[in-house]
């Protein structure tokens, strides 16, 4: 995975979202999207900035901590993974998805 070290404003050209759609589009082995925070609300920017060609190429999203946005917005044919926060709070999101893996 890439870590993209900008700041996660939540708009359509935000410079989060310019730069993974960049980033997405450079290197064609990336298949999957991880949106944390205000990242979660960006992943459906760049969903909807994608070409057809290119959200077929995608296998996985993963949003967490993206309350303002239902889960059925992220749908497609890739598999989505979306949680809320857990109980322990915002921060503790990626944390417990970790620990929910097998």
């Amino acid at each position: 995975g890439r870590v993209l070290g900008v700041a996660g404003a939540t708009v359509a050209h935000s410079p989060q979202t310019q730069m993974a759609l960049a980033e997405f589009r450079r290197d064609e082995s990336v298949a999957a999207l991880y949106g944390f925070s205000g990242g979660g609300y960006n992943v459906l920017h760049i969903i909807h900035a994608l070409t057809g060609a290119e959200r077929e190429r995608l296998r996985l999203v993963v949003v967490l901590g993206a309350p303002k946005n239902p889960e059925h917005l992220y749908k497609g044919p890739w598999e989505l993974v979306y949680r809320h926060d857990p109980p322990a709070g915002h921060m503790a999101g990626p944390r417990a998805l970790l620990e929910s893996l097998p």
